[in-house]
């Protein structure tokens, strides 16, 4: 059987949101912690012989599917520690490490992919995904490092924009995957935590005399 499967998930875009709070040791050091809430995309793409699947001529010489889900969803906790260095008289450097405690709740995933003629209906491929398995692997302590750049406004708050890489040293969820045709096969298939992402934000600040002085010194 001829079979292209990503048996880890291809790159896709998640989406982030959450609020922080950042805590000032002085104008240049910081430390940030919030609460995010994330969507963890995952898919799968396969394509394999349409006579394994005893399919009509009209199918062509190959059956191919894919998908792309966002139905995995975790829960954050930052803890970064922010260095900033001021350029110019209005813009902001940040250098952001750290990490983030990371919590999914339970989540039992899967579908089945289905052939379905006039005079018969196959399946074909399914695929199991699960982070019951035991409560400690919910949690997961990935690392993360940044830089961004903010830009200071007339009333003292900021715009912010970051890149932020995320290390997951474990599999947020694990599970396998199934084919269903002459010769059939199966596998593992796992969830990676790692990403990079951009992060824009709104940062409201009460220090505006911190700012003031740092920008005349």
């Amino acid at each position: 059987v001829n079979i292209i499967i990503h048996r880890q998930p291809r790159e896709k875009i998640g989406y982030e949101t959450g609020v922080n709070i950042i805590t000032n040791f002085s104008d240049k050091y910081g430390l940030l912690t919030g609460l995010h809430v994330n969507i963890n995309p995952y898919n799968y793409k396969f394509s394999l012989p349409a006579k394994d699947l005893n399919l009509p001529g009209s199918w062509g010489n190959t059956y191919s599917d894919n998908f792309t889900f966002y139905d995995f969803v975790s829960i954050a906790f930052p803890i970064w520690v922010e260095r900033r260095f001021f350029l110019y008289d209005k813009y902001i450097l940040h250098l952001i490490a750290g990490i983030n405690i990371s919590y999914a709740p339970a989540f039992d995933g899967g579908l089945i992919s289905e052939v379905a003629t006039d005079s018969m209906s196959e399946n074909v491929f399914s695929l199991k995904l699960s982070n019951t398995k035991n409560d400690r692997d919910k949690v997961r302590i990935n690392g993360n490092v940044g830089i961004g750049i903010s830009k200071i406004l007339p009333y003292g708050d900021l715009i912010k924009v970051a890149l932020i890489a995320n290390w997951s040293p474990a599999y947020p969820a694990k599970g396998h995957y199934q084919f269903y045709t002459a010769n059939p096969s199966s596998g593992s298939y796992n969830i990676r935590g790692n990403y990079l992402g951009l992060q824009v934000s709104y940062v409201f600040t009460k220090a505006r005399k911190v700012l003031r002085q740092a920008k005349e010194q």
